[in-house]
């Protein structure tokens, strides 16, 4: 009878020693899945920064963009008002000319 109480008892001492390993274990794995809610909110931190920092540099590349485009319509419109200057200087030079030669050639035709 008393090797039967002494069995239970360390049966029940066994029991015990084992519930308290498994509540080890399980408030160590709610650790770890605290640390690992932590390190995927913190990646999460991260890539959203990263989003931001690359939505921020396809900005600035846009308007560096709108910036040449906008220069370079600005150097097309000189160049093409430049041209025009210079056609309506020929003409000028032209219409000049004629000027010059109508009374000459009107008083050559008289004489003619």
């Amino acid at each position: 009878l008393a090797a039967e109480e002494s069995a239970e008892e360390i049966k029940q001492e066994f029991k015990l020693e084992l519930l308290a390993a498994n509540n080890k274990a399980a408030g160590a794995t709610l650790r770890v899945t605290a640390a690992d809610q932590k390190t995927l909110a913190a990646e999460e931190s991260a890539a959203e920064t990263e989003k931001k920092m690359l939505e921020n540099i396809q900005i600035k590349q846009e308007v560096k963009l709108e910036a040449l485009v906008g220069q370079r319509t600005a150097e097309e419109s000189a160049a093409e008002a430049e041209r025009k200057s210079a056609v309506a200087e020929q003409e000028n030079i032209s219409l000049r000319a004629q000027l010059r030669c109508r009374p000459v050639c009107h008083e050559d035709n008289e004489k003619m």
